[in-house]
C-alpha cells in the first residue's frame, strides 16, 4: 500500500517575519500618537484626561470611605 502524500512543512522567509514587526511598530506609533497628542477642544491629551478621571474617581472614593458609619 502506498504511503499518503503528507504536506511539507511551511518555511517562512525572513522577509515575511520582518513584515509583522513593521506592522507592529506602525500600529504602536499611531496608538502612541493618539494617546499623547492633544485633543482638539480639550487642550489635553487622552492620557491626561484619563489621569484626571482617575484622580476624580479616587477623590470621590477616598471621601466616601472616610465617612463615619
Amino acid at each position: 500500500m502506498p504511503t499518503p502524500n503528507l504536506p511539507l512543512p511551511v518555511i517562512r522567509s525572513r522577509r515575511q517575519s520582518g513584515q509583522i514587526m513593521t506592522e507592529y511598530v506602525i500600529v504602536a506609533g499611531v496608538l502612541a500618537a493618539v494617546f499623547f497628542a492633544p485633543m482638539p477642544g480639550a487642550d489635553k491629551s487622552l492620557f491626561q484626561l484619563l489621569i484626571d478621571a482617575f484622580r476624580a474617581a479616587w477623590a470621590s472614593y477616598s471621601y466616601t470611605i472616610s465617612l463615619p458609619w
